[in-house]
């Protein structure tokens, strides 16, 4: 079964509701480039349901990928994700809904992002 995942330069198709499924196995998971609607949903991140074995998320370059949402995809499903890096995604850092998620991981352990103000403001606003 597939462990790791390893898009770039990918096109979401417009009206997509999510990219992946049946992610059940996989370790790995690394976005580079991803190009979607800039109002793509975010039901784009409901394969994570599955994905109880990730243990590392990367996600660069994705300026208008959605951001992460307790509702579509809860921290618990996600109980092995210990390492998440996500730089040049402004749509996820500048919201608190994204923050949320990361605050709320069981495993986190190791956390990069850039952080601008607005990601810094969203971040404090997960923690209210």
């Amino acid at each position: 079964s597939l462990t790791t995942l390893d898009l770039a330069y990918v096109m979401a198709m417009p009206g997509a509701h999510t990219i992946f499924r049946n992610l059940r196995a996989l370790r790995k998971l690394d976005f580079h480039e991803i190009l979607c609607e800039p109002d793509a949903p975010e039901s784009l991140w409901a394969g994570l349901c599955d994905a109880a074995c990730l243990e590392v998320l990367r996600v660069q370059d994705c300026w208008h990928l959605p951001p992460l949402t307790d509702a579509v995809v809860a921290p618990a499903a996600l109980s092995a994700l210990r390492k998440v890096t996500i730089y040049d995604c402004p749509r996820m850092l500048h919201s608190s809904s994204t923050w949320r998620v990361l605050w709320r991981l069981p495993a986190l352990a190791d956390l990069n992002a850039d952080f601008d103000a607005a990601a810094a403001d969203a971040a404090v606003r997960a923690l209210a």
